[in-house]
């Protein structure tokens, strides 16, 4: 017994040495310190030790340990405030440093709407630079600019309405939210030049699939509409927009149910992406659909191209700048800047990394069966990939006879609609069960999903 509890004991001294070994403690008279970012929207880079003390030596790109009788009186790097750290709160020492400038984007503000970006400094100091702006993407009005650069204002461009559906939800492509690029250049006479850029939304970018994520307005065609049924603590309500249009922005996750002036009603989900379990491949359900979906290249979009100013937008689960739950809402959350490589991605990000599951389904749960054809419309990949001049598809697809294919409504009877809709030929090579779709939805073509049904078997046209 006595020969056991020695060798547990030698075992246990063992362990502890070896979890000790990754990062010896600091001396009495050193000083480990580690740098970080005061905003992840803002990253640090890679610090050389030398700019901090001829000793400190290096335990990583942000992290150094350097003797307490160096450790400078204030630490200045390119881009951020200086700062004066603290030296008698023990031997492990955190310092966030304040970028010098920040971007103060704003929620969606409309068509034809008037907008205006800050530049927020972060400190007296960054007040001695100046601001000039460059327009890189979108259609804007001549931008007026003040206060140096730090305010900038513009206006939105003006709707441009989709033909379909009639009624329900009306989808925005990626060309329809009328986004604007902006970039912003500050310079000061002791700095480097700083370059951000800022992305400004007409609106939110919409699939038409009744599961919608929280803070996105969603436009409505076919009202006026009011709320039946609405989620606990909500207030939100439909308002109008213009004389066919209303905008609804979602403010609680739960259940839905909308009026028109018939009565006629109008169901959907809303929900946070982060908060929508991502179990759809489990046990009998829907496991060779995952299998086929995670082979795509969407799936792994973010982690190819993170270094790309449209990766956040279209690489990654939810819109920047909304409270949504997607990617960017939940690197604000945790604190992870966005966009670096390299860097160890928190768990609560990896599932929205990529173009997952509620990219396409929506973060508000399953919608109800009546109202799932709206999964198989080309719009559900128009709110990406209908962005000229960088993604033509959508608009190449919109010329050709397949975009049409429908109009006449004996295509979608019976039969025809095999080879006149989406949601026939799948059907009719045993992709996915037959759908129902309404009236009101209007025609639709053969779509995106035809060819490119992601779920589908590797003897499908996709693979053609």
């Amino acid at each position: 017994m006595r020969a056991r509890t020695l060798h547990g004991l030698i075992a246990l001294v063992v362990v502890v040495t070896t979890l000790g070994c990754e990062e010896p403690p600091p001396a009495i008279d050193e000083v480990i310190l580690t740098l970080r970012s005061a905003s992840p929207l803002v990253t640090l880079p890679a610090v050389e030790p030398s700019r901090l003390a001829p000793e400190a030596r290096a335990l990583g790109p942000r992290r150094f340990v350097l003797p307490r009788r160096a450790m400078p009186h204030e630490i200045t790097l390119d881009g951020f405030c200086p700062v004066t750290p603290s030296v008698t709160e023990g031997p492990v020492l955190d310092v966030a440093l304040t970028p010098l400038v920040e971007l103060v984007a704003p929620a969606p503000v409309g068509h034809d709407a008037a907008f205006t970006v800050e530049v927020r400094p972060g400190c007296r100091e960054a007040l001695a630079g100046s601001v000039t702006w460059q327009l890189l993407d979108g259609a804007s009005t001549p931008l007026t600019i003040e206060r140096r650069g730090f305010v900038v204002r513009g206006r939105t461009a003006p709707w441009d309405p989709p033909s379909a559906p009639r009624w329900g939800i009306v989808p925005v492509s990626a060309a329809r939210a009328a986004a604007i690029t902006l970039a912003m250049h500050y310079t000061r006479p002791d700095q480097p030049p700083i370059v951000r850029e800022v992305i400004v939304l007409a609106a939110a970018r919409a699939t038409g699939v009744p599961s919608v994520p929280l803070g996105a307005g969603v436009l409505l065609r076919g009202g006026p509409f009011r709320v039946v049924e609405r989620p606990r603590g909500s207030q939100s309500a439909p308002l109008p927009v213009d004389h066919e249009l209303e905008r609804l922005v979602p403010d609680a996750s739960g259940r839905w149910v909308l009026e028109d002036a018939s009565g006629r009603p109008l169901s959907l989900r809303s929900g946070e992406h982060v908060a929508t379990p991502l179990d759809c491949g489990r046990g009998p359900c829907h496991a060779r659909e995952t299998e086929l979906v995670l082979a795509s290249p969407m799936t792994s979009s973010l982690a190819r191209r993170s270094s790309e100013p449209c990766a956040l937008r279209c690489h990654a689960v939810g819109e920047p700048g909304l409270p949504d739950g997607g990617f960017a809402h939940v690197a604000l959350r945790v604190g992870w800047p966005t966009g670096v490589r390299g860097e160890v991605m928190p768990r609560a990000l990896r599932r929205l990394a990529g173009v997952g599951c509620t990219a396409c389904h929506g973060p508000g749960a399953i919608p109800e069966a009546s109202a799932r054809w709206a999964i198989l419309r080309t719009d559900v990949c128009a709110s990406c990939h209908d962005a000229p001049p960088r993604y033509g598809h959508v608009a190449a697809w919109a010329s050709t006879r397949m975009a049409t294919s429908d109009r006449a409504p004996e295509t979608r009877e019976p039969g025809c609609a095999d080879c006149h809709t989406t949601a026939g030929f799948l059907a009719a090579i045993g992709a996915r069960a037959a759908t129902s779709v309404p009236e009101e939805a209007g025609p639709a073509g053969i779509g995106c999903a035809a060819c490119h049904a992601p779920h589908a078997e590797a003897r499908l046209p996709r693979a053609l």
